[in-house]
């Protein structure tokens, strides 16, 4: 009954190599989860600040140029300034405010005044605060970025250019990056583990046999103890021969 328990626990027993292979890859995946979160975050700050650029030389561009025309009441000339802003694609709309807040030309999406700040040059706004305007989709579940240049000559304010981009390209571009990541994480470590345990069933294997002799010896089982060579046996062979043929000789 004792015999049948401990070859039962021997059966259980999880091999030295799988061990030493998990141990390993455990390490190795925690390294690489590092690095591929490190790489993943560095990447979504790039595509953040050049997207924060890009929107925010347009808004300036729009503030300069919208500069005379706002001084001048010229208002078909900032509807079309303002119209051939918001026809780019990675503009969700532009819009020219008077200095009371009032829109003065409108296209595409953009926040009511209520809801900017004029003294951040940028805020982060929910999509539901955008008016619904036909013309041009967005994904609404993405947050909106918004900028905000006051239109200025000589020191006297006379307004604000808005332009306001969607979010939904830089999240778009961090899941992208997070699947491709994973993806790849998820090659480098099953390559790693066959390799490991490839390696460490070579290396635990001396181990291995030496536990299972170890163990077949408390089993009373010395079938697995190979016969070894006694180097001396052959000298022992001549050293009777030579007394025997002097025994013979005396």
């Amino acid at each position: 009954m004792q015999t049948e328990v401990a070859d039962a626990r021997v059966r259980r027993r999880i091999p030295l190599a799988l061990k030493l292979s998990a141990s390993v890859s455990l390490l190795m995946l925690g390294c690489v989860s590092v690095l591929a979160v490190f790489l993943l975050n560095h990447q979504s700050r790039l595509i953040r600040a050049h997207a924060d650029d890009f929107s925010t030389l347009i808004t300036e561009q729009l503030a300069s140029t919208a500069v005379e025309p706002l001084f001048t009441d010229e208002r078909y000339e900032l509807e079309a300034l303002v119209r051939h802003i918001a026809a780019n694609e990675r503009i969700l709309g532009a819009a020219i405010l008077n200095r009371d807040g009032e829109q003065v030309a409108l296209a595409g999406y953009t926040p009511s005044f209520d809801a900017l700040d004029t003294s951040k040059p940028y805020q982060e706004l929910a999509a539901d605060q955008l008016p619904l305007i036909p013309g041009k989709d967005f994904v609404r579940a993405a947050p909106v970025s918004v900028h905000i240049e006051p239109i200025r000559f000589k020191g006297v304010l006379a307004g604000y250019a808005v332009a306001s981009y969607s979010q939904d390209a830089i999240v778009r571009g961090y899941k992208h990056s997070l699947k491709l990541l994973a993806f790849i994480t998820g090659l480098m470590m099953i390559a790693m583990c066959l390799v490991v345990f490839s390696l460490g069933k070579r290396v635990t294997r001396p181990l291995t046999a030496l536990v299972q002799a170890t163990e077949a010896i408390d089993r009373g089982d010395f079938t697995r103890i190979e016969e070894r060579r006694n180097v001396f046996g052959p000298d022992r062979a001549v050293m009777h021969f030579e007394s025997g043929l002097f025994l013979h000789l005396m």
